[in-house]
């Protein structure tokens, strides 16, 4: 299923802005990370993109090749309230993909909060251990910063047990690290 209707009219989206191509990471094998303005770098490559952006007349206008499978589940920054629900059934579409040997890309609008925190919780599970997970992508992509709303979240799904959670949390959701 190929699914490429964006929530708003054509030729109606952000003008390109350059201050916002921080450029895809592949984060692993077959993980890709970025934002809005770097996708088309990497749509040829990918099967599945999942796009966390959320609603707004200012996201980027990008054309989805047919043979990309594109989901997009809207959220906004720092939307706590929706976060279980929207990053659970993220991490789902992501795994599955992962699975079956497909390229997927993940991004939001810049590629820094949602979408990290996203990859962060695959290859949290993926590695069993959110702390190298995190320090891995972060050494891959150094301007990352989950939001600091979603620290429930990251406590409650990406973090296991409290000592991760004390040495993780800190770095991660202070926006320091």
């Amino acid at each position: 299923m190929v699914k490429s209707d964006f929530t708003f009219e054509l030729g109606k989206g952000q003008e390109e802005d350059e201050t916002l191509k921080f450029g895809v990471t592949e984060v692993i094998d077959q993980l890709f990370l970025g934002g809005e303005e770097d996708v088309s770098d990497v749509l040829d490559e990918i099967d599945l993109w999942v796009d966390l952006r959320d609603d707004g007349p200012y996201n980027r206008v990008v054309e989805v090749p047919k043979h990309v499978v594109y989901v997009r589940i809207p959220i906004k920054d720092g939307d706590s309230e929706r976060a279980a629900p929207v990053f659970k059934k993220a991490k789902q579409l992501v795994d599955a993909s992962l699975s079956a040997g497909e390229k997927v890309l993940v991004s939001c609008h810049a590629g820094f909060s949602r979408s990290a925190l996203l990859v962060w919780w695959v290859l949290s599970e993926q590695t069993g251990d959110p702390e190298s997970a995190w320090r891995s992508l972060k050494s891959k992509r150094h301007w990352i910063e989950p939001h600091e709303n979603f620290r429930p979240f990251i406590e409650e799904y990406v973090l296991k047990d409290k000592a991760e959670k004390d040495v993780v949390v800190k770095e991660a959701v202070s926006l320091k690290g």
